[in-house]
């Protein structure tokens, strides 16, 4: 999956933007299968999926590892 338009060109176009949640590669394919037209990195989810808990334990690193891996 890649990025076909940035943030910036889905605002200009002046239609929703439509970003549900996820926190792993298989939640950013559920999203794209399903239509939407971004998607956002939800910080919770994503410890909770690496943790058990959302606690705050996670770090800026791998708040950006895992955003890498959507590429």
């Amino acid at each position: 999956m890649s990025a076909q338009k940035t943030i910036r060109q889905l605002l200009e176009t002046g239609d929703m933007v439509w970003a549900p949640c996820i926190y792993d590669c298989v939640s950013a394919r559920v999203a794209e299968i399903c239509g939407y037209n971004a998607i956002l990195l939800s910080s919770c989810e994503l410890e909770f999926a690496l943790n058990g808990i959302p606690a705050g334990l996670a770090n800026w690193e791998e708040f950006v590892w895992s955003a890498t891996r959507f590429r």
